[in-house]
């Protein structure tokens, strides 16, 4: 299973990913969910990433 289907069904809390993903969670999850910038620093990888998380 990718990490989208286990954000998307609740089988983990956050993942990273890109902001094209927003529209399909608009109309796919269910739950509340925010889009966060990733952690800063000099060895984070991502560089067009947001970090999505279930809000409860």
């Amino acid at each position: 299973m990718r990490q989208s289907q286990m954000f998307e069904t609740s089988k983990v809390a956050m993942y990273p990913s890109g902001r094209w993903v927003v529209p399909t969670y608009r109309q796919s999850v269910s739950f509340n969910w925010t889009a966060e910038a990733p952690p800063s620093g000099n060895n984070i990888p991502f560089l067009d990433a947001v970090t999505f998380t279930k809000n409860e």
